[in-house]
């Protein structure tokens, strides 16, 4: 038998551990809709002096029912009737907010006019860019 090199051992025992326990590697990868947070259901809307104040709750699950961690933000849309919405701002989830589980979140839309009808949605997204469907709706009239 021919005695084994101390660098092939070395080798061979790397091999080894590689094989047994992987590259690392804890889990096959998931498809992208499975890792989008879930649509935020409790968008909800009020008519204050300063303009229409939107709140809501941070989606707490992704859509395949992992725990949402990586909240990255949120993007408000305002939309008139008849019309398409577009992006009105975007929300950031600061780093301490990340991991709350009863945080709310608001945000005051100042550019309304007196007698203006607008509807509201937001969609969340991870710090890697995973985007929710959009949540529920919110419709509201300014009084002149």
């Amino acid at each position: 038998m021919i005695p084994f090199r101390k660098e092939i051992r070395g080798a061979l025992a790397l091999l080894a551990v590689v094989t047994i326990f992987g590259c690392g590697r804890k889990a096959d990868p998931k498809p992208y809709v499975l890792v989008q947070p879930e649509a935020t259901a409790t968008l909800s809307g009020d008519i204050v002096k300063e303009g229409v104040r939107l709140r809501w709750m941070r989606p707490e699950n992704t859509v395949g029912g992992d725990r949402m961690d990586d909240l990255g933000g949120f993007v408000v849309f305002r939309g008139r009737p008849g019309q398409e919405s577009e992006e009105l701002a975007k929300v950031p989830v600061e780093d301490r907010a990340r991991f709350q589980r009863e945080k709310r979140f608001e945000y005051v839309d100042r550019g309304v006019g007196k007698g203006e009808a607008y509807y509201y949605r937001i969609v969340s997204h991870t710090t890697d860019g995973y985007y929710s469907e959009p949540s529920n709706q919110v419709s509201l009239e300014i009084p002149r």
